[in-house]
């Protein structure tokens, strides 16, 4: 049997083993030296001077590069920030912003973005794409910014998401996504649950199979059932596993709270600045 081994390997092998030797040399990147595909970038700035704010005439920097100290760059009265800054230092980053008044829409790993501890100022932009970066990293990405109303918390930005995944040449599933009603599933998702071990049994009295679903109609491929509250409430016991989570009596006052503030979160994209304001 053929082995491969660079020790035996000629002279001439060697000295002429440039691509391996040039190799030697490269700077290794880490998920902070993503660089940002210039479609990508583009397809930003058009969604924000649309939403957000416009940007025809307005200075807009890019800090963050190899080498840069972001500290110490010129920021002029009325600049905004919109980059791409290295993800292991954003909170830092974006404290910095926060404490000299800077405002600043800056790309964010999108899995951690509920644990990043946004300020009272700030506003997460949810899209969660999957970009491809110049140094072929695919890191899912979102976004945080100071740029919008306080009282604005969350902005699920599926149009942005769209216009990313198509600069980033990243088609998305054409699989149209169903939110099931709590009374109502399918073999699929009750499959789900029998793949993670979940036992439970339903009886015929509180199940009917229904082929339609919904003031739409949706055909469910294969069939569907719909369920008593009470059969309801074991398949969703049985959604995280068999193990249902209890919220604590805090949680609860939490939600209690944010029931009574309830009314500003809506269903629908960001209006456009120019046609409809925000507050």
């Amino acid at each position: 049997m053929q082995t491969s081994n660079k020790k035996n390997r000629s002279r001439a092998e060697v000295l002429n083993d440039y691509e391996g030797f040039v190799e030697k040399f490269k700077p290794r990147r880490t998920t902070d030296d993503c660089m940002t595909p210039p479609g990508v970038y583009e397809a930003l700035l058009e969604w924000i001077g649309r939403k957000v704010m416009p940007l025809e005439g307005v200075q807009v920097l890019r800090p963050f590069w190899p080498g840069a100290d972001y500290e110490a760059a010129d920021y002029p009265p009325g600049a905004v920030v919109i980059d791409n800054p290295p993800f292991s230092i954003l909170a830092k980053i974006r404290r910095f912003y926060n404490s000299r008044g800077f405002k600043y829409f800056l790309f964010a790993p999108a899995l951690t973005l509920a644990g990043s501890n946004p300020m009272d100022n700030e506003t997460l932009v949810v899209t969660c794409v999957p970009i491809i970066y110049e140094n072929g990293a695919v890191v899912p990405t979102s976004f945080v910014t100071n740029m919008l109303p306080n009282e604005i918390a969350l902005v699920l930005a599926g149009d942005l998401a769209k216009a990313l995944e198509f600069a980033s040449r990243l088609p998305a599933k054409s699989k149209k996504k169903i939110y099931w009603p709590g009374n109502a599933t399918s073999p699929a998702n009750l499959g789900k649950m029998t793949a993670r071990g979940v036992c439970a049994m339903l009886s015929r009295a509180e199940v009917r199979n229904v082929k339609n679903i919904g003031q739409q109609k949706y055909k469910i491929f294969g069939g569907g059932f719909l369920l008593s509250d009470h059969a309801a409430d074991i398949v969703a016991a049985a959604t995280v596993g068999a193990e249902r989570i209890q919220l604590s009596d805090e949680e609860k006052e939490m939600i209690e709270e944010l029931n009574r503030r309830a009314g500003g979160s809506y269903l629908g994209e960001l209006p456009d600045i120019n046609t409809t304001p925000l507050c």
